[in-house]
């Protein structure tokens, strides 16, 4: 049993979001470890993009607080040392940074392991190039204030992004709320 995410038929003529889809799934490949969602294969079948992934069963924490669930100190500081040994592991073996870390992305499953998933904006640190759009790459209640500014990333971005995280899931408020 595996987990399929599949490209949006409306980006599937997008030669910039098939080459994104691609290099998520070739960033979560190369992460082995118990704590990130193991990406199995990529590929295409009439048109249609896919990445198959673990199937891991289990809520989000974004899920989870939308159902009013109130994590306990001794959850949250579980959640932070797994993510963070996630996160070890990505940038020590491959300087890789998630650059999205959020509640949508970290699961709980049915051990009470968090997970980190969706690594859609995965990049390894000397591949960012500062942008000349005028979009924002991540979810911007969590980015840190060099990724927002377009500066600079090492893996304290994705420490901040976590320390954003883990201040919604024990307080159910988000750190910057409009």
């Amino acid at each position: 049993i595996v987990a399929l995410k599949v490209l949006k038929d409306s980006f599937c003529q997008d030669e910039r979001f098939i080459n994104g889809f691609i290099s998520e799934a070739r960033a979560a490949a190369q992460l082995r470890h118990p704590n990130i969602v193991q990406a199995f294969a990529v590929g295409h079948d009439e048109g249609v993009f896919y990445i198959a992934l673990e199937y891991v069963e289990g809520p989000t924490t974004a899920h989870m607080l939308l159902q009013n669930y109130r994590f306990s100190e001794k959850e949250v500081l579980k959640i932070a040392i797994e993510i963070t040994h996630a996160l070890d592991h990505a940038w020590s073996t491959s300087n890789l940074l998630h650059r999205d870390i959020k509640p949508d992305n970290i699961m709980i499953n049915l051990e009470d392991e968090a997970k980190l998933t969706d690594l859609g904006l995965a990049i390894p640190a000397d591949a960012i190039q500062p942008d000349d759009e005028d979009t924002i790459k991540g979810s911007p209640q969590y980015i840190s204030p060099e990724q927002l500014l377009d500066e600079e990333q090492d893996f304290r971005s994705d420490i901040y992004s976590l320390g954003a995280t883990l201040f919604q899931l024990y307080t159910g408020k988000e750190l910057y709320e409009s």
